[in-house]
């Protein structure tokens, strides 16, 4: 078996081993967020979504973002090619709809792109769909659902253009505020309820759903079911199917989870797909509320907490108090000092010792470990049968998991 480096040399990437994609305008923070999308066009093949929130679409400095969306398979190779040099490097101004396509925000500041994620197959129509969030710096930010298929997109699409729900949807209005960041955080969230149909997870980190005390940044997280009927259900809940979506109305077609403890708390800075960590068949899932207080209780120590919830059959309760957890339906995991900010990121990491349960891991990025001051930490967990209420981090010892320095 050949000897594998352990430090890959982007620099060395020709097409060959990989590709490197370059961003097209200055200052557009292009891969501020990356993700593979799933087979969005339903070729057999998985694509990737690019992020690119501060891109300038209609005049200097509008930030409305954009989202990039590269077709995987034969289309790589082409995009490569279509400069004149196949060298690995892909430019993005040759995307034209067949090979991928772009999404632009539609207002100025919507920054667009600060999160993207694949979505899964929410409408069951047999193609990936797509997950795009705003919200990056502040306003009431949306998040958008665009749906995969086959043929039909063009160059450059709007993600507002819902084509009555069937092309996109549009969620917003997180509330009470006008500064929720909905959509700061977006993930996938797989089939929570084992419908048939994936669900979907947005995060609002200065929302306000408990107290509706705006500006009190309490934060929120929303978990919306997937399948049609219930979609459209939510969409017509002000009397009009027209693809805008308003969460303050979501009820039986998903569920609310905000933080009981009190303002500053970001629930939803973070939110994760974890697979099926406890083996119950049904879908599991991660919120991070990165600068709550859990071991203090002081209000500004931040230690942050991670919030698991299993998926189940039934509907999920309102969550808007955390800490219902109680091992049955769910676990938290406290950082272990101030500052740590435990759940800024959170993913799942699949089944990495081969016991046959999925696993996660969650950063906590200013923990103080041996090495020096805030370099960080991050801790894998374990999946397994049955868990406590709450899981403490200090204590993994190779068995359960590990503490990554």
């Amino acid at each position: 078996m050949p000897e594998v480096s352990p430090t890959f040399i982007t620099s060395q990437i020709d097409g060959t081993n990989g590709f490197t994609i370059n961003g097209e305008q200055s200052g557009q923070s292009f891969g501020r967020s990356v993700a593979g999308a799933g087979d969005v066009n339903g070729d057999g093949f998985v694509d990737i979504v690019i992020g690119a929130p501060y891109t300038d679409v209609a005049g200097s400095i509008d930030d409305r973002g954009r989202v990039y969306v590269i077709f995987g398979g034969a289309s790589l190779v082409q995009i490569d090619g279509a400069d004149g040099a196949s060298d690995g490097i892909i430019d993005v101004t040759q995307i034209d709809g067949t090979n991928g396509f772009k999404i632009d925000g539609v207002a100025d500041r919507d920054r667009i792109g600060g999160s993207v994620d694949a979505a899964g197959d929410v409408n069951g129509d047999g193609t990936g769909d797509l997950l795009i969030g705003g919200g990056d710096i502040g306003g009431p930010g949306k998040a958008y659902l665009i749906f995969g298929r086959e043929t039909g997109f063009a160059e450059t699409i709007s993600p507002e253009v819902t084509g009555g729900g069937s092309l996109s949807l549009v969620f917003e209005n997180a509330g009470p505020n006008s500064d929720d960041r909905l959509g700061f955080s977006v993930s996938g969230a797989g089939d929570i309820d084992n419908d048939g149909f994936d669900d979907i997870l947005l995060g609002a980190p200065s929302a306000d759903p408990l107290s509706a005390q705006a500006n009190a940044s309490e934060g929120a997280a929303y978990l919306v079911l997937g399948n049609p009927a219930e979609l459209d259900e939510l969409d017509n809940d002000d009397g009009l199917i027209n693809g805008f979506l308003s969460l303050a109305n979501l009820a039986g077609n998903g569920t609310v989870f905000s933080s009981g403890d009190g303002a500053n708390d970001l629930v939803g800075f973070a939110v994760s797909e974890l697979g099926d960590i406890n083996g119950d068949g049904f879908g599991d899932f991660a919120v991070g509320a990165s600068r709550d207080d859990p071991n203090s209780g002081a209000g500004n120590a931040s230690e942050g907490r991670l919030h698991v919830i299993f998926g189940r059959a039934d509907t999920l309760p309102d969550l808007r108090n955390s800490g219902q957890e109680t091992g049955l339906s769910g676990f938290t995991i406290a950082g272990l000092q101030d500052r740590d900010q435990l759940g800024r990121s959170v993913a799942g990491g699949g089944d990495v010792n081969g016991d046959g349960f999925d696993d996660f891991i969650v950063g906590a990025p200013y923990a103080d470990n041996p090495f020096d001051q805030d370099s960080g930490e991050a801790y894998l967990v374990f999946g397994k049968q049955q868990f406590r209420r709450e899981v403490l981090v200090g204590q993994l010892d190779g068995t359960d998991g590990f503490k990554l320095q």
